[in-house]
């Protein structure tokens, strides 16, 4: 592990061969030999997904971090600050984060000053890659330049949004010294340094294993350990997770086509049966998974997942265009299955001289299908008669 004081200790006195001709280069040329220092980009080409392990310092606290990023710059960062889990990502859309020092559970970033930094951290490489592509400008900075007494060749970068970085890289490696950028501090606006170092080939491409950032009184060390590249991940890793408690409902997002078996009457011997076609969508910051169809009558329909994180359960409400009504239930997840009625909602209502309760059950979710359950009850629960047992397919494109 390198001491995080190394840098600012470090002072050379003698200027290294060849830094006059450096400095008075075109910064083009000066780029070329960073990018080709780095390993190339037909080397960076070939990295479509690393995931990297080891600790992470703040607040003079160490622990573990997993960060994961893949092309686009899609990013996903896992680690412990001051005793608390925080996770960020960005899935090539939007940025999101898990972060308890605001409010617990995953919400979209919206705060500009925070965008702008998170929106350098998540490079998978430097962009002075692709800085003319992405309408960066891009100067050498003329005469001597130093970071922490290290001499450097400095390029300050220009981005789109007219903010100004300056990359120090070491005049004879052409590796990256460090960055000094905008930053933010929960928010508020704030000069930063990233500094990096131990620099290891991975599969051809030059990537620092040490990145220590410093801004204001903060001080942060990310050491990675381990990292490996073009590893396997779930697509859905990088995108907003749903909100706290909906996890559960991730996977019947989409579109479906539905087998439908009913009975009319619990002493009808066989299930009608007909099939729909489904569409289930997250709204307010995955805090409500709606399902919409209309059924083989014509009926419009509507039926909705939340959950109440106050008083600890889920509510299932639920309308259709024929009897229009709002039926609510509500009940727990044990595990297995998702099972909730309107018992105890108040909901039930009265038909042929019976009150008539409603069950429904969510179970055997899996990426390509789930069954959701429909009983009825006349005697307040006691006993259940299955009415619909509904079996969702994930909807493929040759079904259109």
């Amino acid at each position: 592990m390198r001491p995080p004081t190394l840098l600012i200790l470090a002072a050379l006195a003698v200027v290294p061969a060849g830094l006059a001709g450096a400095v008075n280069a075109e910064v083009d040329d000066v780029i070329g030999k960073h990018i080709e220092a780095k390993g190339g980009r037909a080397n960076w080409d070939k990295i479509e997904s690393l995931r990297a392990t080891g600790d992470f310092t703040a607040f003079s606290k160490v622990a573990p971090f997993t960060l994961h990023r893949a092309r686009g710059n899609k990013y996903h960062l896992d680690h412990t600050m001051n005793g608390g889990r925080l996770v960020i990502g960005y899935d090539g859309d939007s940025f999101w984060w898990d972060n308890f020092f605001f409010q617990a559970g995953p919400q979209p970033i919206t705060d500009a000053v925070n965008l702008a930094a998170l929106e350098r951290e998540i490079e998978l490489r430097t962009p002075l890659f692709d800085y003319k592509e992405r309408g960066f400008e891009a100067e050498l900075v003329e005469g001597e330049t130093n970071f922490e007494g290290i001499l450097t060749v400095a390029i300050q970068l220009k981005r789109t949004d007219d903010s100004v970085e300056t990359w120090h890289l070491d005049p004879d490696t052409f590796l990256e010294v460090a960055r000094e950028s905008p930053g933010s501090d929960f928010g508020r606006p704030m000069p930063s340094r990233t500094i990096f170092d131990e620099f290891r080939e991975v599969q051809g491409a030059m990537i620092p294993h040490w990145i220590e950032s410093q801004w204001y009184t903060r001080h942060r060390i990310m050491d990675i350990q381990e990292l490996e590249v073009n590893v396997d991940l779930d697509s859905g890793l990088f995108s907003m997770p749903l909100a706290t408690g909906m996890a559960l409902f991730q996977k019947v997002l989409g579109e479906w086509d539905v087998k439908v078996e009913s009975k009319q009457d619990p002493r009808q011997p066989e299930f009608d049966e007909s099939s729909r076609a489904s569409l289930i969508t997250a709204s307010l910051n995955g805090g409500l998974v709606e399902e919409r169809y209309t059924d083989k009558d014509g009926v419009e329909a509507t039926r909705a997942f939340s959950y109440d994180r106050y008083r600890d359960h889920y509510v299932l409400t639920q309308m259709n265009s024929a009897q229009t009504y709002m039926d609510m239930q509500t009940g727990q997840f044990d595990g297995d299955s998702l099972i909730v009625s309107n018992v105890e909602s108040g909901t039930s209502f009265d038909v042929f001289g019976a009150t008539l309760h409603e069950r429904c059950t969510l179970s055997n979710v899996s990426e390509d299908g789930f069954s959701l359950q429909v009983e009825n009850s006349t005697d307040g629960g006691e006993n259940w008669a299955i009415s619909q047992k509904l079996t969702y397919a994930r909807k493929s494109p040759e079904s259109d």
